[in-house]
């Protein structure tokens, strides 16, 4: 998805880095950048559940089993130092 929000956000960022730093035009492509990423927001589920894909397949490609993060219980402040 960070991919795929960068890519959508390059064209203004292009635009306003060029010399000629027409603002003008970079401001004018910015309803149509912030449509695009509220409907990405609006369809994360999907994306996500695409992204899972690609990470299970370039798992598998590499031969590592996926698993879940290992977890720690919640840690407390102790009156002894280290």
């Amino acid at each position: 998805m960070l991919l795929v929000s960068l890519m959508v956000i390059k064209p203004v960022s292009v635009q306003l880095q060029k010399n000629s730093n027409d603002v003008i035009k970079a401001y004018n492509m910015i309803p149509e950048t912030e449509k695009e990423l509220r409907q990405m927001r609006n369809n994360t589920h999907t994306i996500f559940k695409a992204w899972f894909a690609n990470a299970v397949a370039l798992a598998s490609d590499l031969g590592t089993q996926l698993s879940i993060p290992r977890t720690a219980l919640r840690q407390r402040q102790s009156k002894h130092p280290s």
